[in-house]
């Protein structure tokens, strides 16, 4: 998982930018097969590329206000990248960007066996379906053993301003996958429909992802 060339074919990754609020047209899209750092590094950088912030004038200047928190974003990614079931011929991560929400989904539900949304954040405990990949990432500083992930996506985005309570992320799993929904905290509506999905963004910036969060470990490939 960690070689240059990984022979994997299921350790993959599409990315799209959909048009509007749900699957239809596609604005962008890309496919990337290889190693989990190499996947990682391809996801955020489509992120970075397909996502906005807006801004507020101020008297000396401008104060960014990003629609997505980075860290939450790259904290879901790896989440998915980790703790997904390899063992599924021809899955695949995807991350699938709408006008108001990133949606990351992985193949494989919870290891423990429960349903993510029938269970507190601080009550899931941190079972892991790939110890090594996890203890690599870990020694990376990448994740923590603790399952605390589910929780800094939330205070992550919490910590944004204009956030909003319905503007929570959404873990939902089943016995087949696990899907993270992020909504933007720029959109005039996200999270109105939160249970369905739905919303649009605004602003006028790409994110800014810093370069020393994500790139610090990777290797050149």
């Amino acid at each position: 998982m960690f070689a240059d060339d990984c022979w994997l074919s299921q350790s993959r990754l599409y990315c799209t930018r959909w048009d509007g609020l749900e699957k239809g047209d596609a604005l962008n899209d890309a496919e990337f097969k290889g190693n989990v750092l190499l996947l990682l590094r391809e996801a955020m950088a489509f992120a970075k590329a397909s996502t906005r912030k807006g801004w507020e004038k101020l008297p000396n200047g401008r104060k960014n206000k990003p629609e997505y928190a980075e860290r939450a974003v790259l904290e879901a990614c790896v989440n998915h990248f980790i703790h997904r079931d390899y063992t599924v011929m021809g899955g695949e991560v995807h991350l699938d960007i709408y006008d108001d929400r990133i949606v990351v989904t992985s193949p494989g539900g919870m290891y423990s066996g429960q349903q993510v949304q029938d269970v507190p954040i601080e009550e899931i405990s941190s079972n892991r379906r790939n110890p090594v990949l996890a203890d690599v990432m870990a020694q990376l500083d990448y994740m923590e053993k603790r399952g605390s992930g589910l929780k800094r996506i939330c205070n992550e985005t919490m910590a944004l301003d204009g956030y909003r309570d319905e503007l929570k992320p959404v873990f939902k799993s089943s016995p087949s996958q696990f899907i993270t929904v992020i909504y933007s905290v720029e959109y005039k509506d996200a999270g109105k429909d939160a249970g369905k999905d739905t919303g649009k963004d605004t602003g006028k910036d790409a994110m800014t992802i810093s370069k020393p969060d994500i790139y610090q470990y990777l290797v050149i490939f």
